[in-house]
C-alpha cells in the first residue's frame, strides 16, 4: 500500500466533505438520523449528529 502524505488542513477538509456527503445522501433518501445511527451501531442521535456535522474526533472505522 502506498503512503500518501496529507497535512492537517487537507484531512480536515476531507472529513468535512465526507460528512456533508453522508448528510446530503441521508436527507435525499429520506432516512432519519436515528435510523442510520442504529444501522451503523451508533446508539445516540447526538453522537451520530456530531459525526455528520464533523464535530466528532473518533473514527467511524
Amino acid at each position: 500500500m502506498k503512503y500518501i502524505d496529507f497535512n492537517e488542513n487537507e484531512i480536515q477538509d476531507f472529513c468535512k466533505e465526507a460528512a456533508k456527503n453522508v448528510k446530503d445522501l441521508r436527507i435525499k433518501k429520506g432516512v432519519k438520523q436515528i435510523d442510520l445511527a442504529v444501522a451503523i451501531n451508533i446508539n445516540s442521535t447526538g453522537s451520530y449528529s456530531d459525526y455528520e456535522n464533523n464535530k466528532q474526533n473518533k473514527s467511524l472505522v
